[in-house]
């Protein structure tokens, strides 16, 4: 099977020949924090324009001088598999998009705090349709970044992720009944309560001037 792969792509370089300068396809990799200690994803994006893919069986990555950092292997995502346009009869996972690669770095404790510049290789195959572009190899240069835990912690919260607390109404408590004064007491005893009250106090004052004369 790698034989017959082979010989497609063999095909598809013959069929569009195309130097570096003329390569549609690019590749980003972006400065890797790593806390002490610790460990992190450094990110490599091959973006694919439209109308392009990248065969997954053809891409490569790899840190040849990591020094003290531990570099593991790369994670590539789920592609899509179709008949390879070269050899019809074998179907081939491809990439019609974008595709971020992640590679785990270990920073051991002995590493000390700063920046080391790192050589990333990244290998790649593109290709339009039937024709396909030579097999690419990049020589990236990208930074790793050893801070220390506390810094990579504050950095990782983003102020859209803060947990705010909600905010709760508490409602107005109502005014407690307030118990009745005397005249309100004895008002209430008396019916007709205040109107009855008043009646009844202008018959005593008539009452009281009958008697007094």
């Amino acid at each position: 099977m790698l034989e017959r792969i082979r010989i497609g792509a063999l095909l598809c370089a013959f069929s569009l020949s195309a130097s570096a300068a003329d390569d549609p396809f690019h590749v980003e990799v972006s400065t890797t924090l790593i806390p002490s200690g610790g460990e992190a994803q450094m990110e490599i994006v091959v973006v694919v324009p439209a109308g392009f893919h990248v065969y997954r069986d053809m891409m490569r990555v790899s840190v040849p001088d990591s020094g003290a950092f531990e570099v593991g292997a790369a994670v590539f995502p789920a592609g899509r598999w179709e008949a390879d346009p070269a050899v019809p009869d074998e179907i081939r996972e491809l990439y019609d998009a974008p595709v971020s690669i992640q590679v785990p770095v270990k920073a051991p404790d002995s590493i000390p705090v700063g920046s080391y510049d790192m050589d990333v290789y990244v290998g790649y195959q593109g290709c339009k349709a039937t024709l396909c572009y030579v097999p690419q190899e990049r020589t990236l240069s990208t930074v790793y970044e050893v801070v220390g835990a506390t810094a990579v912690s504050e950095q990782s919260v983003q102020p859209d992720e803060v947990e705010t607390m909600p905010v709760v109404t508490q409602p107005v408590p109502a005014e407690p009944d307030r118990a009745p004064t005397a005249d309100r007491r004895w008002c209430s005893v008396v019916p007709g309560g205040l109107s009855g009250a008043l009646g009844l106090f202008g018959m005593v004052l008539v009452w009281r001037r009958r008697v007094t004369r």
